[in-house]
């Protein structure tokens, strides 16, 4: 299915985008696994491939989108979901950028296999888990430590037990960045909305765009060696170490109401808060704010 809206300010067509969707093999992989309906819409900054199972329910989700409006120009388009004009969010001055968005799974193992459906909703979205009115902040770190203690570890923002495939996955990183190299853009960018994703992209080659940015992620880097989770080759280390640094939202709520989030953790847990020298807690840098942008040069 597809849905096209709008003048084109961006030098990728939909065309060449299915293409490359195509090519990496994301097609195939869902026409496997059974009855699934693949969506392509555009408007005029953004092109989006989305995956549906036959309840409604998303499994894939892949967005390049044209930053040349970013910062006090910016003006929200129909498939733009997230706020760009923030005095952070100017685009380089050197050459044309594009935003990647990656949401994906797999379906033949969904984390209803071995969570309950309340868990699993606290893992895909633990930061709304905070904030739901539903959700007590006690119930919430009840929930982090079955997740975080469990032998079934999973990234948070994860929604299956499996992770999607990375051949897949690099095949198609490979062709996003000779599609926009043949585009004349010269940027590719993102902002992580998971410590794990931040991580993954700097093996790929992408840095942070703020010097700011890359000091406060070396300061958590930091904290994780002094709890021994050095180890970041390790695949449960790297999910543990994901959801250590949730904790600190939580730990900021519980400030917020004016408790010492400590004196709520077990005594092995209390190191597990992260501090700067003045006693502040240190968070993952991304927010509603404040956007966490890192870049790759093409």
């Amino acid at each position: 299915m597809e849905r096209k809206t709008g003048l084109i300010e961006r030098n990728f067509t939909l065309e060449a985008f299915k293409e490359i969707i195509t090519q990496a093999g994301v097609v195939d992989f869902f026409r496997d696994k059974g009855n699934f309906e693949i969506y392509y819409q555009e408007d005029q900054i953004c092109c989006v491939c989305e995956v549906r199972d036959y309840k409604g329910k998303r499994w894939f989700l892949y967005r390049l989108r044209d930053r040349r409006n970013d910062g006090p120009s910016f003006t929200r388009s129909r498939l733009t979901y997230w706020n760009y004009s923030g005095e952070f969010d100017v685009p380089p001055p050197d050459g044309l950028a594009v935003e990647i968005s990656r949401y994906q799974g797999d379906p033949s193992f969904p984390l209803t296999n071995r969570f309950s459906q309340e868990v699993v909703e606290f893992i895909k979205n633990p930061f709304e888990a905070l904030i739901e009115t539903k959700y007590g902040l006690n119930d919430w770190l009840n929930t982090w430590r079955l997740v975080f203690y469990g032998n079934d570890t999973v990234f948070p923002g994860q929604f299956s037990l499996v992770p999607f495939s990375s051949n897949i996955s690099k095949t198609l990183f490979n062709l996003t960045v000779k599609l926009l190299r043949e585009g004349g853009y010269r940027y590719l960018t993102s902002i992580p909305t998971w410590w794990h994703v931040a991580l993954s992209n700097l093996r790929q080659g992408f840095k942070f765009y703020y010097e700011e940015d890359k000091k406060i992620f070396e300061k958590l880097q930091e904290n994780l060696r002094s709890l021994g989770f050095s180890n970041q080759e390790d695949l449960g280390i790297r999910m543990k170490s994901s959801w250590l640094f949730m904790l600190q939202f939580w730990a900021q709520r519980i400030e917020e109401l004016g408790e010492i989030p400590e004196s709520l953790l077990k005594p092995n847990e209390r190191n597990f808060v992260f501090r700067d020298k003045n006693g502040n807690i240190i968070t993952y840098l991304l927010s509603p704010e404040r956007n966490l942008w890192q870049i790759l040069t093409l």
